[in-house]
C-alpha cells in the first residue's frame, strides 16, 4: 500500500535535534481557521462522545448575537491559540468583552436575546462593567466563558489590533497573535507560548 501515488504529503528531515511543532503548525495555518476549528470540534466529539456531525450551535448563536448588538469582543483562550497554531482539544469558548458602560449594556442585551438567565444569576450591565468578571454558560465541553479582563493586555489596545476571521461560518474578532503571546507570557503558560512563538506571522516583540 504505502503512500498513494499522485498524492501530496508534507515531509521534512531533522538532524542533530528534536523536531519542534513548526512543521504541524505550518500545515494547519495553510488549511485556514475553519479547518482548524472543525478538526478541534471533532476532538471534542470523540472525547466527550457527542453525536458526530453536531456543530457548536450555541457558540455560533451567541457570536451572531454579539455581532448583531455590535458588542466589542475578542475570542481568546484555546480557540485563539488554535487560530495561530493547530487543532487542539478545548472545553470552552472564551470571549473577552470590553467593560465600558456602553458595551456592557450591549452585551447584556445580546445575552438576554440568547436566553441566558441573567435575572436569576443577578447579572446586569453593571456586572460586565466591572473587572475580573467571568460569566459561564453551560458545562464543558460546550461551555462559554465571558470575561471582562485578562492578564497582561488592555482591551482598547487589543481591540485596535483585532483580527477578523470566521467561526463555523460566523464572522468574529480574535485577539491578535502578539497580544495573545503577551497574555500567555503574563500567565506563564509555557506550553502555549512554545507553539505560538513558532508561528511565522508573529511580530518580533519589543525588548
Amino acid at each position: 500500500m504505502g503512500i498513494p501515488q499522485n498524492s501530496v504529503w508534507k515531509t521534512r528531515l531533522v538532524q542533530c535535534g528534536f523536531p519542534d511543532r513548526s512543521f504541524d503548525i505550518e500545515f494547519w495555518q495553510e488549511q485556514g481557521d475553519e479547518a482548524i476549528f472543525a478538526a478541534a470540534w471533532e476532538m471534542v466529539e470523540l472525547a466527550e462522545e457527542i453525536s458526530h456531525g453536531r456543530k457548536p450551535t450555541l457558540q455560533r448563536e451567541l457570536l451572531q448575537l454579539l455581532n448583531e448588538f455590535e458588542v466589542e469582543y475578542l475570542i481568546i483562550g484555546g480557540f485563539a491559540v488554535m487560530k495561530y497554531g493547530e487543532p487542539r482539544y478545548t472545553k470552552d469558548l472564551d470571549v473577552w468583552v470590553h467593560n465600558s458602560p456602553q458595551n456592557s449594556l450591549r452585551a447584556v442585551e445580546a445575552l438576554k436575546k440568547f436566553g441566558a438567565p441573567l435575572d436569576h444569576d443577578g447579572v446586569t450591565a453593571e456586572t460586565f462593567a466591572g473587572k475580573q468578571v467571568v460569566y459561564q454558560i453551560g458545562i464543558a465541553p460546550v461551555r462559554i466563558d465571558i470575561l471582562t479582563e485578562i492578564t497582561g493586555v488592555e482591551f482598547p489596545n487589543a481591540w485596535r489590533k483585532r483580527v477578523a476571521s470566521t467561526f463555523f461560518g460566523v464572522p468574529v474578532h480574535f485577539i491578535s497573535l502578539d497580544d495573545l503571546v503577551a497574555n500567555k507570557h503574563a500567565l506563564g503558560r509555557s506550553s502555549d507560548l512554545k507553539d505560538l512563538t513558532q508561528n511565522p506571522k508573529r511580530a518580533t516583540p519589543e525588548k
